[in-house]
């Protein structure tokens, strides 16, 4: 008996210790929750809830079994979903309908962190364009020389050109060239003047179109050939035929150091590519615009200028060509690219 009392008597004691501890815990839970002991967490039971399984709750809508909060055995999701792309245009700025500062979402090249850069669009989305950048090329007409800017729409006339001036390019050291009847001229902005070369580029067909690649080496074309011209003496050397096409007024090298030409043995105008070395040439693609008598590489794009005035960008891998200004006060005869293309 002395016994079995003792055994009962430790069973007690150890039954008053339990139930001590469950309610100093129960005790530290929040109202409306309560200690469950299977996972040692204050928790809100619901009577439905069989398996007394902790309910939590992190927004406003339910878990995957989409019952009420009360009677939900899963987590909630969050906050509602507002129905749209954080970074549509992957530029690395949330759009400002999901919360971000990303002025335009559909365009990559807008974002505030984003540096300004000569093109159409307000790049670091401040209102202003090409803020702190010169973004302009030279052109002319049959007359006149322009310094123009096509993605602010502006001009500036800088003067009258030399007779039967038919194209210029900018050499890679800032030089601007032109070529007028058979002879090479040197251009300074400074005074405005034309200095002739020494030499004739001496051909039949008088060239029509005039470029310089990213090493300074000079091309003409005059008619189906292309021409090399040497910049010192003003002299040239047939390269070869560029036939089946022929070109309708300047040619063009870009960055990547590709020869380009349009050409207009189709209406509208076609794009070509030349070997240089070889002047093999190969149609691109049609334009869309005819008389293209300037090209102009620039900012890493092409762009085409009219006898018409329209200035239109021309895709180099297929020889399509987009609108981007118009000039109606100037028939555009040729245009040299920027010195870093």
């Amino acid at each position: 008996m002395i016994q079995a009392h003792a055994r009962w008597l430790v069973l007690a004691l150890m039954l008053s210790a339990c139930g001590g501890d469950e309610v100093a815990n129960n005790a530290a839970c929040p109202e409306g929750t309560e200690l469950n002991p299977i996972v040692k967490e204050c928790v809100r039971l619901s009577s439905n809830n069989a398996n007394n399984l902790p309910v939590v709750e992190m927004g406003a809508i339910d878990g995957p079994d989409m019952r009420s909060d009360n009677e939900d055995l899963g987590v909630d999701l969050g906050p509602p979903d507002l129905g749209c792309q954080t970074d549509e245009d992957g530029d690395g700025a949330l759009s400002m309908e999901c919360g971000g500062d990303d002025c335009d979402d559909t365009d990559g090249r807008r974002a505030p962190h984003l540096a300004e850069r000569c093109d159409e669009v307000d790049n670091n989305c401040d209102g202003a364009l090409n803020e702190g950048l010169s973004c302009s090329i030279l052109a002319h007409s049959s007359t006149r020389l322009y310094r123009v800017d096509f993605f602010a729409g502006t001009f500036v006339d800088l003067g009258p050109t030399i007779g039967d001036l038919y194209d210029i390019d900018t050499h890679p050291d800032g030089t601007t060239y032109g070529i007028a009847g058979n002879k090479l001229y040197s251009y300074s902005e400074t005074t405005g003047g034309w200095t002739p070369k020494a030499g004739s580029l001496g051909f039949l067909d008088t060239p029509n179109g005039f470029c310089i690649d990213n090493e300074g080496k000079a091309f003409a074309t005059a008619g189906y050939t292309l021409l090399s011209v040497d910049l010192t003496t003003g002299t040239s050397t047939s390269i070869g035929s560029l036939s089946p096409t022929s070109s309708s007024g300047d040619c063009v090298v870009n960055k990547g150091n590709q020869l380009f030409m349009t050409s207009n043995h189709t209406e509208p105008d076609s794009f070509a590519s030349i070997n240089g070395d070889t002047a093999m040439a190969r149609v691109v693609g049609a334009t869309q615009h005819d008389q293209i008598w300037g090209l102009t590489a620039a900012y890493s794009r092409v762009f085409g200028l009219t006898f018409t005035g329209d200035v239109v960008e021309i895709n180099v891998m297929t020889g399509a060509t987009t609108l981007i200004r118009s000039y109606p006060e100037i028939s555009f005869y040729g245009a040299a690219s920027t010195p870093l293309r």
